[in-house]
């Protein structure tokens, strides 16, 4: 399985760009404490108006993963957390991750020192560590870290 990182979570390129090309049926987003009530709503009817099943988990209570599923945390930390409670994934593809400050490691990528760091014990852990914007897109590895 892949996970994908997005830190605005489903919107229109998720759904409309990835979603649609790679045939997801189950969006599960790995995010702390699954989010806040508000927003689970929100993505909650996201996911029925493109009629697929939402999983809001936290990375320590992740579903198994099946055939249809697209993987997505909300950032680097959740991501490594995922990893860190035994949930194993070939890569990890950078989709967004705007920060106010920081590392600009591409187009829609940028990364404060928290987010370096997880991203390194990643590659350490020999995760594929990608950014692409789209799916058509080639993947290109991230520069050194």
């Amino acid at each position: 399985m892949d996970l994908h990182l997005d830190d605005r979570l489903l919107h229109g390129r998720i759904l409309h760009g990835w979603g649609r090309r790679l045939g997801a049926r189950r969006y599960v987003l790995v995010i702390p404490a699954a989010g806040d009530p508000a927003r689970r709503a929100v993505y909650a009817a996201v996911a029925r108006e493109a009629g697929a099943e939402l999983v809001l988990a936290a990375a320590d209570a992740a579903p198994a993963p099946r055939a249809g599923d697209f993987w997505l945390a909300d950032g680097p930390a959740a991501a490594l957390a995922l990893w860190r409670a035994g949930r194993r994934y070939r890569r990890l593809i950078l989709i967004g991750l705007r920060r106010s400050a920081g590392r600009r490691l591409g187009p829609d990528i940028t990364a404060d020192e928290a987010d370096l760091d997880a991203l390194r014990a990643l590659q350490a852990a020999g995760v594929g560590c990608e950014r692409r914007r789209f799916p058509d897109e080639a993947g290109e590895p991230l520069p050194p870290l």
